[in-house]
């Protein structure tokens, strides 16, 4: 942003290279982009989401010399891991979206799933908010759905397939609205009052809601359906 070619005397553009290992030269490898001089972005699509990615934008001038070594940005999935700061999954042309590894909440951040969108979780994985919101406002024709990966074609779900939803003390912001929890461990509430309207939890164990530590549902003419419900 900003770059000023204005001034460099035979600058003929930008290469993009990009690679799952990590470099510190561009030397030998091939790039995967050339960019015009005055270029400030450049989309990249169809990255693995399983996989790392370290990137690397090199300028050459018109008799093709450039400088090879880099010091390279990585990138990683965002739906992973730790989330420090606010985060939509879905909306239009993203209906569905794989879940890879567990996510939690931290530092006050909000992660919005928007309505429609299928969240099918990895055996094993979770949700969890220490600190922060989750909001997932669905509605009667486009719900949330956390599901299971073992829920699709040619595989078989079960209860317990992933670590269903956990919301902490910290978590009290949080608001669910139409949304279904599928084959997982349910939703855990502790120590906090999220609103939860039009909540339905099938094939979970231990259970499909739990509440402990004092926590309670904030909810308005809400339909809650849970396999089970556990309270400590």
């Amino acid at each position: 942003s900003g770059y000023n070619t204005a001034g460099l005397l035979g600058f003929a553009g930008f290469r993009v290279y990009y690679e799952q290992s990590n470099f510190t030269s561009v030397a030998g490898l091939v790039s995967r982009a050339a960019l015009s001089p005055g270029a400030s972005s450049f989309q990249v699509n169809g990255l693995d989401r399983t996989r790392p990615y370290y990137f690397a934008v090199v300028g050459y001038n018109s008799a093709g010399g450039y400088n090879a070594s880099v010091t390279t940005a990585g990138w990683s999935d965002p739906y992973a891991g730790n989330i420090g700061v606010g985060r939509n999954i879905g909306g239009p042309g993203q209906s569905v979206v794989n879940i890879y590894q567990s996510i939690t909440v931290v530092s006050n951040a909000t992660l919005t799933i928007q309505p429609g969108t299928t969240l099918f979780f990895a055996p094993g994985t979770g949700l969890s908010v220490q600190q922060g919101a989750l909001v997932a406002n669905g509605t009667a024709l486009n719900p949330v759905v956390f599901d299971s990966a073992n829920d699709t074609p040619g595989n078989t779900p079960a209860p317990g397939d992933w670590g269903g939803i956990t919301l902490g003390t910290g978590a009290g912001s949080s608001a669910l609205r139409f949304v279904q929890i599928l084959y997982g461990q349910g939703l855990s509430l502790n120590g906090c009052a999220p609103v939860v309207d039009a909540l339905t939890v099938s094939y979970n164990t231990p259970y499909g809601l739990g509440l402990q530590g004092g926590a309670t549902l904030v909810t308005s003419n809400a339909l809650v359906t849970a396999n089970t419900i556990g309270v400590r």
